[in-house]
């Protein structure tokens, strides 16, 4: 069983949702809240320079915005904790056994590592919703199967529709 199913479109293509919330299935009543992310490229991995902004509306009930901005606040907020308490306890006690001239990459390694645990969880217990931009589509992941299947028959004129 996928742990969320991602169904991706071009990303000029303006994405039609089902009216029902991505993350409880219920009623929305033209609710609706904003996410926004940046296009990731090969340079977002080796260089951490992120591309063109992307920005959706999805349904969401009153509830679920809530639930779901705490949680992308919580995943932020943990991530800068625990890669300042890394940086800050484990680095200095690591640091002059590391080579100078690969000391940032082991630095880097060293935090990646330490985060490792928020990244199996995210993969674990994904999101109701995610989006990830790429230069020229867009990635729609979503935790509920069938709402993924509404919302690729939903966009069946895009110039493509990819399910996985």
């Amino acid at each position: 069983m996928p742990l969320s199913t991602d169904v991706n479109l071009p990303r000029n293509h303006d994405a039609v949702f089902p009216d029902r919330c991505v993350r409880c299935d219920r009623i929305t009543h033209g609710n609706k809240m904003r996410l926004r992310t940046h296009s990731i490229t090969w340079l977002t991995s080796l260089l951490m320079v992120f591309g063109k902004p992307f920005t959706v509306h999805i349904p969401v009930c009153q509830t679920c915005a809530s639930a779901i901005r705490n949680r992308e606040l919580f995943s932020f907020l943990s991530c800068i904790t625990v890669a300042g308490l890394t940086m800050f306890f484990v680095w200095p006690r690591v640091a002059h056994f590391v080579p100078e001239a690969i000391s940032q990459w082991v630095a880097v390694g060293l935090i990646l590592f330490t985060l490792l645990p928020f990244f199996l969880f995210s993969i674990f217990k994904p999101p109701a919703f995610d989006i990830t931009a790429y230069p020229d589509s867009v990635d729609y992941e979503f935790r509920c199967a069938d709402y993924a299947k509404s919302f690729a028959e939903l966009n069946e004129d895009a110039e493509w529709v990819k399910t996985e």
